[in-house]
């Protein structure tokens, strides 16, 4: 991202949540779309979910973007954007209509956590991408499953040729957090 200056909205086809993948198909065939290609932002405090569900490999990041990038999205004629609305069973059986550009911000409630933001293009074109710049990041958080040599490389080289702030992530081990234990008084 920071090299090529660019994200890849990418074929919803292959998502894991396939409950979400048919719902695009639905969504392309009623746009008459050849394709139907996605991005999507968590918008939602940082979770063990996050990490449990992203960072299969150990060298996952997050990347914190600033409303810039947002903006930008919202602002292309080829993009729909929205925040997802998240539903149980009984809510959508309650809805009677949809409209068609609404039809890829439904998900199910079970996702809310995520609070995600999502840019969708539906047309001809087989691949889209959108520029980003690094004023469009305001940190980056490594997972703390990274070598610390790895991870002070990463975090020195991005700060010096990016000028972006590298934290590692500290969801599952939190030296604050521990510390406070050590400050509290306690009962029998």
């Amino acid at each position: 991202i920071l090299e090529n200056k660019r994200l890849v909205l990418g074929n919803t086809e292959a998502w894991e949540d396939k409950n979400d993948a048919l719902i695009m198909e639905k969504f392309q065939h009623l746009k008459k779309a050849g394709h139907v290609l996605a991005i999507c932002f968590n918008g939602g405090d940082e979770t063990i979910h996050h990490w449990r569900f992203f960072d299969r490999d150990r060298s996952c990041c997050r990347i914190t973007f600033n409303g810039s990038l947002y903006t930008k999205l919202s602002r292309r004629k080829d993009l729909i954007t929205g925040e997802m609305q998240y539903l149980n069973l009984n809510e959508l059986r309650g809805i009677k209509t949809i409209a068609i550009d609404a039809l890829p911000f439904f998900k199910r409630k079970q996702y809310a956590v995520e609070e995600e933001y999502r840019a969708v293009y539906a047309g001809p074109e087989p691949e889209k991408t959108v520029a980003v710049s690094p004023k469009d990041i305001d940190h980056i958080t490594i997972t703390d499953k990274m070598p610390d040599p790895l991870f002070n490389h990463y975090k020195g080289f991005i700060k010096e040729n990016y000028g972006i702030k590298v934290y590692r992530t500290t969801v599952t081990q939190n030296r604050d957090w521990i510390k406070q234990f050590d400050k509290k008084a306690y009962t029998p």
